[in-house]
Order: structure tokens, then sequence, then C-alpha cells
């Protein structure tokens, strides 16, 4: 504000000595004029040159055709320098000249003005600059200090909250009722970053205590199983070693999905991207699945539609999400139950269903259903070797092939999982 104003006073200060200037040229020029018309009347009459009538504080020259003075209203004459416009002289006065052609030659009147009640003026104006361009100065400083210091108190006082934020104190919010308006997208923009980094943190917390207690599961079992044989003294029998080998299977495939979570997250998974037919792929996971679910006792079919489907993709991680799909369908669905695979094109996507109809999941756990290590019923997934992790990286797969995974369920009437990918990217 310091330099707005000081800009303000210099260019005031600029015009208002360019103001006086040019009014005294015009009084100048008038006077001037005057001058001229007297000399003329005079010279057409016959008359000499001078004297003629000057008003005070004029000093006027006449120059004839030769150059030599005629006329001096002061005994140094004015420089006889003809110009078009207003010009200074070493005495401080504006001077203007006027040539007045005869047959004779040309005449030269110049006229000159002292500057004198112009510097007088600007120098009255000069001490009130020096009085008040300081004290408004102070004023303003002082004033644009308390109304800057009121006006980013919000701000400040989100400093204050983002000081205090730590992984214990991830609960504060900026009340949005004691924010002015400017500053309202701020504050809510910033009450949404805790919000997120709330759930971050939670995630965090809970993702840690589900890695140590799936990983701490299969080591109990391992270890108590060992003291059991080490006990007894005998030499561990093949039961023991094919359950040790069941348990290492387990945290391996626990232990290479993370790895495969943190890759997709990190975006350090790195995708090859080919023509796959989905089409084949589909018909190839069918056949994988069907022993398993003939011997569950459920029906799967397939429905691939009329036309080949292809699109870019990583064959090995499309694989996966079908493969993980329709497990999980014949895995928790019933004797005589269900699980068709049907493939469509829709507006430039093509839409994957896997349904069945099996015991359904209620509707509170579908929100969370592809959150890693969530499980609607943590014994039965379990038992089954599950470790909550599937769904996530089937979810993490697609998206990086820029598609979506959305889930339809009925308890007790069967649970539909619906997949959309481009055609083209």
């Amino acid at each position: 504000m310091g330099l707005l104003l000081a800009i303000f006073s210099g260019s005031a200060w600029f015009w208002f000595e360019q103001s006086l200037r040019q009014d005294l040229d015009r009084h100048l020029a008038l006077h001037l004029r005057v001058l001229q018309e007297d000399f003329a009347s005079r010279y057409q009459a016959g008359q000499e040159p001078g004297p003629i009538r000057v008003a005070d504080g004029v000093r006027c020259s006449i120059f004839d055709p030769k150059g030599e003075v005629v006329f001096s209203t002061s005994g140094t004459p004015l420089p006889n320098r003809p110009s078009p416009g207003a010009v200074s002289l070493d005495s401080g006065d504006r001077m203007r000249t006027s040539v007045v052609r005869t047959e004779e030659g040309d005449w030269v009147v110049a006229a000159a003005l002292g500057e004198g009640e112009m510097k007088a003026e600007l120098n009255e104006v000069r001490a009130y600059f020096f009085l008040f361009v300081p004290l408004l100065l102070l004023i303003s400083g002082v004033s644009g200090y308390f109304v800057i210091g009121r006006a980013l108190s919000p701000v400040e006082e989100i400093r204050r909250r983002a000081e205090r934020i730590s992984r214990s104190h991830l609960t504060e919010r900026i009340p949005l009722s004691e924010v002015p308006g400017e500053f309202h997208d701020l504050a809510s923009t910033f009450n949404d970053m805790l919000e997120r980094l709330e759930r971050a943190f939670e995630d965090l917390e809970n993702f840690a205590s589900d890695v140590a207690h799936e990983l701490r599961t299969p080591l109990a079992n391992m270890r108590g199983t060992l003291e059991t044989s080490l006990q007894e003294k005998e030499p561990p029998s093949d039961d023991l070693l094919h359950s040790f080998a069941e348990e290492i299977d387990r945290m391996t495939r626990i232990i290479t999905d993370l790895l495969t979570l943190a890759k997709l997250d990190l975006r350090q998974y790195a995708l090859e991207r080919k023509p796959v037919s989905l089409t084949s792929l589909l018909e190839e996971v069918r056949e994988i699945w069907t022993p398993v679910a003939v011997e569950g006792g459920v029906e799967l079919t397939y429905a691939p539609g009329p036309e080949e489907v292809s699109l870019e993709g990583d064959a090995v991680a499309l694989r996966r999400v079908w493969m993980n799909l329709v497990e999980n369908a014949i895995k928790y669905n019933r004797p005589g139950g269900k699980v068709k695979i049907s493939l469509r094109q829709e507006d430039g996507t093509v839409l994957v269903e896997v349904a069945d109809t099996g015991y359904g999941i209620p509707g509170e756990h579908l929100e969370r259903l592809f959150q890693r290590f969530y499980r609607v019923d943590s014994a039965r997934s379990r038992s089954t070797g599950g470790a909550g992790l599937g769904l996530a990286i089937c979810k993490s797969f697609l998206e990086a092939h820029e598609g979506t995974i959305h889930v339809e369920s009925v308890p007790e009437e069967g649970t539909t999982f619906t997949v959309k990918l481009p055609l083209e990217r």
C-alpha cells in the first residue's frame, strides 16, 4: 500500500507540474499574439516598432530582418531563437517567438514570462507533500496491518491447526461457520484433506494389524504343531510336513498379494499391454473352474455373446481378475447353485458379469468389500484359505486398465459382479 501511495504521489506531482507549465505556456501564447498584432498594426501604419503595449511581468524583444534588436522592454534583450513552441531560458523564463513576414523581410517578435509564480506554487505543494505523504503512509501502514491481519486470521487459524496435526490429532477440523465467505473454499478443502488423511491413517493402522494377524495365525499353527511333535519326541510325520507346507503356502500367497498391491499403489507394476481376446480368456477361466464347480455341485456357464471381443491389456492381470471372481462365486455358493459368466459390448465398453445364486452379501458389507483384508465372514474365509486381498487386487488391476468394478447382492439370492473396461484408450 505504501508503494502504491508513493507512486500515486509521484504521478500527482508530475501531473500538477505539467498542468502549471501548460497554463503558463497558454498565457504566454496569448501575450505573444497581442504583441504580434500590435506590432503588425504599427508596421502597417508606418510607425516605429516600439514602444508597444506590454502587460506586467512580460518581457518583449523585436528583431528586424537583419536580426538587430529594434525594441526591448529590458536592458538585456531576449535571444533571437525562433521556435515553434515555448522554450526555457537560462534565466528561468519561458519564451515564445512569432515571425511577422513583411516586404522588407521576416521580423521576429519574442515574448517571455517568468516561472517565479509557478515555482512558488510548486514549492508550496511540495511542502504539503512532504508533510502529509509520510503521515498518510504511516496511517495506511498501521490500518493495513490491522485490516490485513483481520482478513488473514482464518489463514492463521488454518496454519495453527496444521501445526497441531499428528497421528493422534487427525480429528482437527476448521469450523466453517466461523470462516468468512472468501476463505470458505480454502477451509473446506483443508477439512477434506484432513478427512482423507484420517482415513488413510486408519487404513494403514488396520492394514498393519491385519497383516500381523494374518501372518501370526499360520506361524502360531506351525509353532503349536512343532512343539507338540517335539514333546512326543517322534520324527515329523508326513501329516505334519504337509501341514507346514500348507501354512507356508498360505503365508507366501499373502506376502505375494501384498507385494502386488504395493506395486500397484506405487504404479510400479509393469502392465504388458497387448491385444487380449476376452472371449477366449473367459472360456479358459470357465474350463479351469468347471471341475471345481462340478465337485461342489455348482453349474458353471458362459455366455460369450455373438462377436469376438478383444482389447489392449495385460492378459495375466485380467486373467487373475476373472479367476478370482469365478473362484469366489463357486466357493461361496450352495450345492445346486449356478454361476454365469456373460460378456457383451456396450457404448464403446466391454461389460463382463459374474453372477451366482449363492448366499449373497448383506448390504452393510458391500461398501467395504474391496478393502484390503476385509471379509464378510472372517472364519469361513480363513478356513478356505482367503485373506481378504483378492477383491482389492481385482479392483487395483481394473483401475490400472482404466476400468471399474461394481457389485450388487441380495442375501440368500445371489451376487453379481459387473466389470466395465474401455475397448479403446
